[in-house]
């Protein structure tokens, strides 16, 4: 088996030590407004979207579900989902919300 390399901490993570009574803690957390301070997306990320991938960020950047998003596009939910997957994967990012403070057309 091959292994498996280790991921880069994504750069707006918060890592801060916090004293307990019965010892020290590590707290990670991200901005409270979830990521609207974080950078737009690299233009060579999106270049590199299928058109595809580019049809479901637009939607998932107005908010709607993969049930809303695959009845829109005439497939499964789990199509849309892997869909999903990979475009988070590509974009570099962890979640709708980031994905929507980010998307360019929302700035």
């Amino acid at each position: 088996m091959g292994r498996r390399s280790t991921p880069k901490p994504p750069p707006d993570l918060r890592v801060e030590e916090v004293e307990l009574a019965d010892g020290v803690a590590t707290v990670f957390s991200w901005p409270k407004n979830g990521g609207a301070d974080a950078s737009p997306l690299a233009p060579e990320a999106l270049a590199a979207l299928t058109p595809a991938l580019r049809a479901i960020a637009e939607l998932l950047a107005r908010s709607l579900t993969d049930q809303q998003i695959a009845a829109l596009r005439g497939t499964s939910r789990s199509v849309v989902t892997k869909q999903v997957d990979a475009l988070f994967k590509a974009l570099g990012v962890r979640s709708r919300r980031e994905l929507r403070a980010r998307w360019p057309t929302l700035r």
